[in-house]
Parts: C-alpha cells; sequence; structure tokens
C-alpha cells in the first residue's frame, strides 16, 4: 500500500491527515512506546478559526492508582476544550481516569460507549477504589464522582450511529461539517468496540485491540471500519502473541482439575467484569459434564469479588451485544447461559472469610488480574509457597506488576523469589494517638455546648400578653394558625390580590360588570351562595389543621431522633475506636506453587494482527501504533515491509 505511516510519541501531536477541507492531528498522552493505560486526544477536521472537534480516545488508570501516573493527563487537557469521550473497554486500562478527570479538571463533556461499557464499567471503577481506600487508606476520587462520570456517559448499540453537531457558524456552504460517530464489535470483553468516526471525507478507525475469532459468549470483531478507513489507529502489543492453540481451554482444564484432585488450590487472577465470564462459562460447562446439572462436585469454583453477583446480573442484561449461540440458547429453550447465580454451580464471595469457610479444593477467580492489590494478592501471598497449589496467568500485565513477575516465572525467564509491596494497617504511634486523642476531645467538647445550647433553646419561656406562659415553639404554632387562618379568608373571599389593591381597587381583578342577573345556574337550579361559603370554609379549615397536625407531629419526630442522637453520642474519647494508619512493608516470596501462562486476554495472536492490517488497511493513508514496546512496534513494522527508525523519545 501506498501509504504513510507514524509511531505515536508521547505527548507529541501528529498530523495524520493534511488535506482539505480541514486538518487532523493526533496525540498519544498516555499509552506510546510502551504498555501503560490507554489516553490519546484526536484532534479532527481544523482549518483556520474552525476547532474543529476534539475527541479523547479512552483515559485509562492502572489498579495502583497512583496520581502521578496521571499528571501528564491532566496537564495535557486543562486547556482543551474536549467535543466527547469514546470508551472502547470496560476495564480500568481503558477508563479509570474517567471519575478522576471528572473530579480533578471538571470533565464535562459527553462521553459515548456501549450499555454494557458503562454498567460494566461502573462495577470496575468501585472494585478497584474499593481496592485502593481500604488496604492503602487512599481515596484518588470519590464515590460521588464514579456516579457523576457514569452520568456522562451516553450509550449506543452496536452500529448505531450519533452525530456530533458542529458549530453552526463553521458549516460548509454544502451543509457538511459534522461528525459521526459508531460502535462495531470487537470482540474483547463484553460491549467492547472499535470507534469508526467520519469527518466529512475523513475516515478514522480507532481498534486498540479487537479479537477475530467467536467465544462462548463473546460475537467475532467486525473489522470493516479498517477496510474503509483513511486513518487507521491500532495497537502493536498483540503482535507477539503466538497463535492460538485450539486445545487451550482443554490444556487450562487440565491443569485446574489436576490441581485439585491433590488436595490443592488454584488461583485465577483475573478481572472484575471482562474476561472472568469468558473463564466461568468454560469450568461450568466442565463442571455440567463431569458431575451433571444436580450433581454434587467435590470441588468448588468461587468467584471472590465484591461486585461479583452485579457482574453477572449486569451480563444477563447484554445478551443483545453476546455471541450468537448465546443468543440462539435463550430464544430457543429460554435459558440465559450468562445467568450463573441461577444455576448455583459457581459460589459468589464478597469477603475472604466467605471463601474461607468453603471447605476442600477449590478454584478462585480474584481480582484484580495485575495482582498488585487486592484479593488476588492475599491469595498469592497465601497459596503461593505450597507446591499442591497452582497460579494460572491470563494475561502478561504491564511491566512491573506482580502479575508480570508471575509470567515470568511461568516462562522460564524469572526467579521464583520475587518481592512485592503489601498494605497493612497498623496502630498510630504514640504521639500521632495523643494527637488524635486531643482533636477528637475537642471536637467532642464542641458537641456537647452545642447540644446544651439546642437544649436551652427548648425550654426557653417567653411571657405573652395575656399573661400565659408558652414556649417560642408554641408562639410560632400560633403564627402558623393566623397565617392559616388569613389564607383561609382570602380564598373563600376571593382576595388573590395584594392587600393594598383589595382594599383601595374597585375592582378585584378584571374591570368588568355583567349588569344581567341570572335566576340559578345554566341547569336552573337556583343555589344558595352562604351554604356553599359555609362549606368551602369548612372544608378549608379541616385542610389546614390537617397541615397543623403534619407540622407537629414532624417537629416531635426530629425532636425524638435528635434525643436518640445525642444519647447515642459518645462523651469522652476513650469511648471512640482510634483509626489505624497504612505502611508499605516490601515483602520477600519464594514461589513454590505451580505457575503456568495461558494466552487468554480477549485479544488476537501476531499472525491475524499482521495479516488484518495487510488485507484490512490497503486505502489507510496513515497507520498509526499505539501500546507497544519498541521490540514489539518493530516485529510489526517489518512485517508490514516498512522499515522504520524509531526517534529518541
Amino acid at each position: 500500500a501506498q501509504s504513510r505511516q507514524g509511531l505515536a510519541h508521547p505527548n507529541e501531536k501528529m498530523n495524520i491527515i493534511n488535506s482539505s477541507p480541514g486538518k487532523s492531528y493526533f496525540t498519544a498522552i498516555n499509552g506510546a512506546h510502551g504498555e501503560g493505560a490507554l489516553c490519546y486526544l484526536l484532534e479532527v477536521g481544523k482549518e483556520g478559526n474552525n476547532k474543529g472537534f476534539n475527541i479523547l480516545l479512552d483515559c485509562g488508570w492502572n489498579d495502583r492508582l497512583e496520581e502521578e501516573d496521571l499528571m501528564g493527563v491532566v496537564n495535557a487537557l486543562k486547556e482543551v476544550e474536549l467535543s466527547c469521550v469514546l470508551l472502547s473497554g470496560s476495564s480500568m486500562e481503558h477508563m479509570g481516569a474517567l471519575p478522576y478527570l471528572v473530579e480533578k479538571i471538571g470533565l464535562h463533556c459527553p462521553v459515548f460507549a456501549t450499555h454494557p461499557v458503562k454498567a460494566m464499567g461502573h462495577i470496575t471503577l468501585y472494585d478497584c477504589r474499593n481496592y485502593c481506600s481500604e488496604r492503602t487508606g487512599k481515596e484518588p476520587y470519590s464515590t460521588d464522582a464514579i456516579d457523576k462520570s457514569m452520568s456522562l456517559i451516553h450509550t449506543l448499540k452496536f452500529y448505531e450511529v450519533h452525530r456530533l453537531q458542529a458549530d453552526s457558524s463553521i458549516i460548509n456552504a454544502d451543509g457538511t461539517g459534522d461528525a459521526f460517530l459508531s460502535p462495531n464489535a470487537a470482540g474483547c470483553l463484553l460491549g467492547s468496540c472499535i470507534w469508526h468516526i467520519v469527518k466529512d471525507s475523513t475516515e478514522i478507525a480507532y481498534a486498540p485491540f479487537f479479537n477475530n475469532k467467536v467465544e462462548r459468549h463473546l460475537p467475532a470483531a467486525d473489522l470493516r471500519p479498517l477496510s474503509k478507513s483513511t486513518v487507521c489507529i491500532t495497537s502493536a502489543k498483540p503482535v507477539l502473541n503466538e497463535l492460538l492453540d485450539e486445545d487451550r481451554d482443554n490444556k487450562i482444564i487440565d491443569a485446574v482439575m489436576s490441581t485439585l484432585r491433590r488436595d490443592g488450590n488454584v488461583l485465577i487472577p483475573t478481572d472484575a467484569t471482562g474476561r472472568v465470564l469468558e473463564l466461568m462459562m468454560m469450568l461450568e460447562n466442565h463442571w455440567k459434564n463431569v458431575y451433571g446439572d444436580g450433581g454434587s462436585s467435590p470441588y468448588t469454583i468461587a468467584f471472590l469479588c465484591e461486585y461479583g453477583e452485579c457482574t453477572v446480573a449486569m451480563a444477563e442484561q447484554a445478551l443483545e451485544f453476546a455471541s450468537e449461540a448465546i443468543r440462539q440458547v435463550f430464544e430457543a429453550r429460554g435459558i440465559n447461559p450468562l445467568s450463573f447465580i441461577a444455576r448455583e454451580c459457581i459460589k459468589f464471595c464478597r469477603t475472604r472469610s466467605e471463601l474461607d469457610d468453603i471447605v476442600g479444593p477449590k478454584v478462585v477467580f480474584a481480582t484484580p488480574a495485575s495482582v498488585d492489590i487486592g484479593y488476588s494478592l492475599d491469595l498469592m501471598l497465601k497459596w503461593g509457597e505450597d507446591p499442591k497449589n497452582t497460579i494460572i496467568i491470563l494475561d502478561k500485565s504491564i511491566e512491573g506488576s506482580v502479575a508480570r513477575e508471575l509470567y515470568n516465572i511461568a516462562a522460564g525467564t524469572g526467579d521464583t523469589g520475587i518481592v512485592v509491596d503489601v498494605h497493612r494497617e497498623v496502630d498510630l504511634s504514640p504521639e500521632d494517638l495523643a494527637a488524635w486523642k486531643e482533636r477528637e476531645q475537642k471536637r467532642l467538647d464542641e458537641e456537647a455546648v452545642a447540644a446544651a445550647e439546642y437544649r436551652a433553646r427548648q425550654n426557653i419561656k417567653e411571657i405573652t400578653d395575656d399573661g400565659f406562659m408558652r414556649d417560642s415553639d408554641s408562639e410560632s404554632d400560633e403564627d402558623e394558625q393566623k397565617k392559616e387562618k388569613m389564607e383561609i379568608t382570602a380564598t373563600t373571599k376571593g382576595l388573590f390580590l395584594p392587600s393594598s389593591m383589595a382594599y383601595h381597587s374597585k375592582y378585584l381583578m378584571f374591570p368588568y360588570i355583567h349588569d344581567e342577573v341570572q335566576e340559578g345556574d345554566d341547569y336552573g337550579l337556583t343555589v344558595d351562595p352562604e351554604i356553599m361559603k359555609g362549606l368551602r370554609q369548612n372544608e378549608d379549615t379541616s385542610a389546614a389543621q390537617a397541615r397543623a397536625a403534619a407540622r407537629n407531629e414532624e417537629k416531635e419526630r426530629k425532636h425524638r431522633e435528635w434525643e436518640e442522637a445525642e444519647a447515642a453520642r459518645p462523651k469522652t474519647v476513650d469511648e471512640l475506636e482510634p483509626p489505624k494508619e497504612y505502611t508499605k512493608q516490601t515483602v520477600h516470596i519464594d514461589i513454590e506453587a505451580s505457575v503456568k501462562f495461558f494466552q487468554h486476554d480477549g485479544t488476537c495472536d501476531g499472525a491475524t494482527l499482521k495479516h488484518v492490517l495487510k488485507s484490512q488497511c490497503p486505502q489507510a493513508q496513515e497507520l498509526v501504533l499505539i501500546n507497544g514496546t519498541e521490540e514489539e512496534t518493530n516485529e510489526l513494522l517489518i512485517s508490514l515491509g516498512i522499515f522504520f527508525m524509531l526517534c529518541s523519545q
């Protein structure tokens, strides 16, 4: 193909389209020349005063949630007015930084994703935040920020086209100028997509990852956007993946069963919402074939995740995005293959204590996949030194993660002795504990003074003109009753105008006098106005009394609640439980357990990637390679017949 190729460099703006009706630029903010999270800025249709569209392609983060990793993203987006954000997956790698950007820099533009990406991403963000908060004491973003970021997401179906409207002042004479977005199936995760972006004659395909193989619960990737694109943005990371082993799933099952038969446990680190669905279907089908639908197995499959049940509940509602085989089973037999909870073959554990209650050998899916924090790290530390156990790694993960260390052990290139950072809760030091007690005692004293003042206000009595004693609340009640009486009087007399006009104006509203006197109403019935006035007064009086009774009841309820809260309020600092502080300890562990690696991350193999780019992108003027190491990028460029000298970063 007679095309120009580009390699994305960190924070370097690349001119990918330089022709009429406007230029387009691509900036790799994160995820260039490495394996980091994905975050790219695409500027489309810029010409003169025409600002075009600023589109953020993904905004990922890692499981450790270290803020310094996002400083480049924050600095790059501070001065950019984004038109929208496109999310291509539900993992932290794709959308982990979304709530942080919403909370820290006030991101408020529309965000587009498929429904499963929004629903599963919501769970992923909560799961990772809770890990970080409970283990390290840090909260990089609040739960309100997560919910607010979810409210910005507009969901699209596969192949649904959304129109991004341009500024009315820059629309061309022929009516063009708008941009069009549509998600196409990527086949990696439930709802993951390849974005097709069209602006005038420019067509851009953003395909960070794709899988052209049909899986149990996922359709194959739709690669048509790549064949039509003038610019193709894709990852070089899968190029070194080995050719898919057709017997891979059987090998995983053999490794699991051989471990369970020797009374060992199997740990499979995985994400909270993505590839775990495919793995659970694989093991559940094997359990049903071996032990039957109602058979009792001596071994247990468990999913250790705080939001595991939420994950499968969301998956049950996403049949539209699942594979054709799953939809056919549901239509023919009324059975949803993604209803794991109903079949009770898999145990869902929210805490370690629930998992510990399960007796006997077990295979456990634990989050997160990086094994840097959370339940997967806990179980690795507990089971890793026992040779009866097995750890199965399904993704190489990023450099520096514990999962990468385990992958190196499985590949025979790493030492079995690894060092991990473990965050633990410890008691406060004597100095910190004394300072905390002083602060808390001061706070309790202030609360006691405020409570005494409130109680005193409730007991104050005032002498009125008629010589009776009544408190301020009673006086307030009388004022309310007078107000109600005035409202009733005004309503019954029709005095809807201000009092100044009511007494000085000849006409209450319209200066019109009807001289003709009619006997009775339109049907000839004579009605006594005095009787109707009395009925209306009685109704209004009853309504006013009901409102007054409701106010009194609400006031008494609030007072009772205050009394209960005051009784339960700690009076001294000794009644409070001192907080813990979090420390990071370096732990050395010798991995005696069997460690095995099976490529099961939902991406294609290297041969497929090369074939797709050669066959599907013949018309592309630009091929932008992202998210690959120097070795991976060189391998892909050479295989495509492109000799490209890497520029220094």
